[in-house]
């Protein structure tokens, strides 16, 4: 089956294999793992922020943890989401970057810096 969409979130959540055209041209193809890679900075709202913090450092599922700005900036693989969400108790924000969309909006930055 063929998907055809600007939707790039939903495209990653549907899709084993996707191919991104850039003004008309073909400019990456491969899974979504692999255009993405494997590790993803995810986005956390936690009250109380230290405890968040302590829970997450040396969990298995985390690669890094940093805390800024009243948020956590956490580093771990993709499908591990969901297991970060569940170790904390009291989460308000969880947003996964690093995704299709923001590899091709990047991709656009890189065309106006050139």
């Amino acid at each position: 089956m063929l998907l055809s969409s600007h939707l790039l979130v939903e495209v990653e959540q549907v899709c084993d294999r996707v191919g991104l055209l850039h003004r008309g041209r073909l400019v990456a193809e491969g899974a979504p793992g692999e255009l993405t890679g494997a590790a993803t900075e995810v986005i956390v709202r936690a009250e109380p922020l230290p405890a968040a913090v302590r829970c997450l450092t040396g969990h298995p599922a985390v690669e890094s943890v940093t805390a800024a700005d009243g948020v956590l900036r956490v580093v771990t693989a993709r499908a591990q989401t969901a297991e970060i969400n569940r170790a904390l108790v009291a989460v308000s924000e969880l947003r996964v970057g690093g995704g299709l969309e923001e590899l091709l909006l990047g991709l656009d930055a890189q065309e106006v810096a050139a």
